[in-house]
């Protein structure tokens, strides 16, 4: 399952940067929950495929290029750490940013069920009783 697992965080990644709702719609859980930076401003995360939806357009509206690099995944059960660079180029002011991030990937019924943004990798792999 750990190959399984990379494996399908890393087509995740790859659909994210072709922002392929409907791919990742097939990808994940029915139920399934984006915890994003993103989310965080509205305090809600973004929910099934029409929050995936959502999310991308909120994202195309503050960001005029994004990029996800996947960096490693850390298995830990039913949930892994995906660590990642994130690098994007803001709408309006062209300032542009590259961001070490971490996403803690939980899985339900065999798919991916919710990802939860972190900042800071090591807190992330530290909620699922990892460490660096």
């Amino acid at each position: 399952m750990v190959g399984e697992k990379t494996a399908a965080v890393g087509q995740l990644f790859e659909m994210f940067n072709r922002h392929d709702v409907e791919g990742i719609a097939d990808l994940v859980h029915p139920d399934f929950e984006l915890h994003s930076a993103l989310a965080a401003v509205e305090g809600t995360p973004y929910s099934g495929a029409d929050g995936l939806r959502r999310y991308f357009d909120d994202l195309e509206s503050v960001s005029a290029r994004s990029h996800w690099k996947l960096e490693a995944v850390h298995d830990a059960g039913d949930q892994a750490v995906a660590v990642y660079h994130f690098t994007g180029v803001a709408k309006g002011s062209g300032i542009s940013g590259d961001m070490r991030h971490a996403q803690v990937v939980t899985w339900r019924d065999g798919k991916i069920w919710r990802l939860v943004h972190f900042t800071d990798p090591a807190k992330a792999l530290k909620a699922v009783g990892l460490s660096l």
